[in-house]
């Protein structure tokens, strides 16, 4: 090969190798931009959920003062009793909003069985195991088809959660059973503040748990939940009939249909329609959990805004002037 040959041919190869230099450069400053874009695009869309998400607690926080007045109307519009006169109870509402919609659900928070009512004290914290409570948890159970042996562990198990003993009771559990877990913790021998924490008792499966989970009530004491039959409606009749063995389920939802319109005037009057004679269905302890008047309800508000969904439960106390918010959880519910 020539010396002129030569040159040409390293001129050649030179500008090859200065080509292939700008091919992966230019290569490289594409798969740049495209990450930089990638970047970009996921910061547009978390500023835009979070500007939603903003705007959805905006639209609840709207919703539950709307809902409170509205509350506090239905308790003004009687002293001595709570009937929903204005229909207000147990129906779900669905307001249009700007960037989307909102559905509300007000419910009489004391028609439920109270789950604290097991072994909670008055101030929340643990107290004594409670037999005749138990008892009653378990009839409601087995009233929901609940596997009798299972009914009887959880309740155990319920009540050996909130007392203040570590004692165990038939087939609870205390702190032994669940440090001995694969993830171990201990029983907080006091008030439950959540549903939710029940999946964490001794003999609570999620089936279960749904199942009971419309029945039941974290109340922040441990005072049984007064079930007012003025509001009780007749699919929630298992809840009186819980309370007493010798009361049928059909007796009881026979009784909640005769309700007057405008709602049972006294205890006396309702046990009288409901007993008809026979008052050796209640004991003591059944007389205590009904009223005539509710204390306590419960706003449940589902927001969606764009794709956002925001879900809200809030306990309200309705003993004062005005009805005010006691309690607040977010997050979806079973």
């Amino acid at each position: 090969m020539t010396r002129r040959a030569a040159n040409e041919w390293m001129r050649a190869r030179g500008r090859g190798a200065a080509l292939l230099a700008v091919l992966v450069l230019v290569a490289l400053m594409a798969v740049i931009a495209t990450l930089m874009l990638d970047r970009l695009n996921l910061a547009t869309r978390l500023a835009a959920n979070s500007q939603a998400m903003a705007q959805a607690r905006i639209y609840a926080a709207s919703v539950e003062q709307v809902t409170l007045a509205r509350l506090t109307q239905l308790v003004a519009m009687d002293e001595d009793k709570t009937v929903d006169r204005i229909n207000l109870l147990g129906r779900e509402t669905v307001l249009p909003l700007g960037r989307g919609s909102a559905m509300v659900m007000v419910e009489d928070a004391s028609n439920c069985f109270n789950v604290n009512a097991m072994g909670a004290g008055r101030d929340g914290n643990g107290g004594r195991f409670d037999t005749p409570a138990r008892n009653q948890f378990v009839r409601l159970m087995e009233g929901l088809q609940v596997p009798s042996n299972d009914a009887q562990a959880i309740a155990d198990s319920l009540g050996d959660w909130v007392d203040e003993d570590g004692n165990v009771r038939g087939g609870g559990a205390e702190d032994d059973y669940y440090l001995g877990l694969p993830t171990p913790y201990r029983t907080p021998n006091r008030a439950i503040v959540e549903l939710s924490e029940l999946r964490s008792i001794k003999g609570m499966s999620e089936p279960i748990y749904r199942r009971l989970y419309p029945w039941l009530c974290a109340l922040p004491t441990g005072d049984d939940a007064k079930v007012n039959v003025n509001t009780l409606r007749p699919d929630q009749a298992r809840l009186i009939a819980a309370m007493s063995p010798g009361l049928d389920v059909n007796r009881a939802r026979a009784f909640i249909a005769s309700r007057p319109e405008t709602g049972w005037n006294s205890m006396s009057e309702a046990l009288g329609m409901m007993a008809r004679g026979d008052n050796a269905v209640f004991g003591a302890g059944a007389l205590r959990q009904m009223a005539i008047k509710s204390e306590m309800f419960t706003i449940r508000i589902r927001v969606m805004v764009d794709n956002i969904e925001l879900t809200e439960v809030a306990l309200v106390d309705a003993t004062q002037e005005g009805s005010r918010v006691i309690a607040r959880s977010w997050g979806e519910q079973p």
